[in-house]
């Protein structure tokens, strides 16, 4: 059951990540500005907490704001990548290396194992989440501030994977573990504002339109259901696992991209030459076989 939770958290994020590539190439422009309104935007959380928001001890509140502050961080790291550098570089890279670092964070920190079955399992999604991702166009030489943005960027995610599991452990509501947590992604745009580049470019944004909004509005709310489903399954089965079944965010992209280049023949989001599907399909393919030993085997 919490395996397809997580798919369905999955799902809403590739929804949201394909709204995203045209919200950050017309609506909001600067990732900066898009990274602190994704977090202000957090503060709605709030309205979960009559159903079950209440104190906890000093040190899971510290765990619950290094989650938040953490992904926020990934999020920066992440879009900035994005900015400088090809998604064919940035993706790919990113979705190999972040899994490994779960698992290397789960097993310190949290006592998690990966062995017998659970190590091909593991195997066959991060091989299928990178053939998914990859989209072999572009330059493909390695430079340190790709690395480094990257790096940064998956090991944050890391440890809001890894500590959300701790604050969600810790109290028996996992809505006041949810707000807890997003209390630091809040905390984190909010110090962004700090700087003033950052302050520059929120005022220098341009005014989206009213359909800009209710867009951005809506992919928001898609996002944060998406969220909500993940972390609900992280606070059931291993961490390792749920980040694991990200790559097939990236089959639910690649499948939404087709359907939406067919339908609207403008929006090129993805590559579709003869070479792109068969790396896809070879993707499809280990993914296929994890989900067979994941759910049947």
């Amino acid at each position: 059951m919490w395996p397809a939770v997580a798919l369905a958290g999955y799902f809403c994020s590739a929804l949201s990540k394909i709204i995203d590539k045209g919200l950050l190439a017309r609506t909001i422009p600067d990732p900066r500005v898009y990274t602190v309104w994704t977090g202000v935007l957090s503060s709605f959380i709030i309205l979960l907490a009559p159903f079950g928001f209440h104190l906890l001890p000093l040190k899971i509140i510290g765990w619950a704001l290094l989650s938040g502050v953490a992904f926020g961080i990934s999020l920066y790291c992440f879009y900035n990548a994005l900015q400088r550098f090809e998604v064919s570089r940035v993706v790919p890279l990113f979705v190999g290396i972040a899994p490994f670092i779960t698992i290397a964070l789960s097993a310190e920190v949290l006592g998690e194992r990966v062995d017998g079955w659970n190590f091909w399992v593991f195997t066959l999604l991060i091989i299928g989440g990178v053939l998914l991702a990859w989209e072999g166009r572009g330059q493909v030489f390695f430079s340190a501030l790709l690395g480094g943005l990257t790096l940064a960027a998956a090991f944050a995610l890391s440890v809001h994977f890894v500590s959300a599991r701790i604050v969600f452990d810790a109290t028996p509501s996992f809505i006041n573990g949810l707000i807890w947590t997003r209390f630091g992604l809040i905390l984190f745009a909010l110090s962004l504002m700090l700087f003033p580049g950052v302050r520059s470019a929120l005022k220098n944004a341009k005014r989206p339109a009213r359909r800009g909004i209710a867009i951005f509005g809506l992919n928001k709310l898609i996002g944060a259901t998406g969220l909500f489903l993940i972390n609900l399954a992280l606070a059931n089965i291993s961490v390792s696992l749920v980040h694991a079944l990200g790559s097939f965010e990236y089959l639910f992209a690649f499948l939404l991209a087709a359907i939406l280049s067919h339908l609207l023949p403008q929006y090129k989001a993805e590559d579709f030459s003869r070479g792109a599907i068969f790396t896809k399909l070879s993707g499809v393919a280990a993914l296929g076989m994890a989900s067979y030993l994941l759910f049947i085997a």
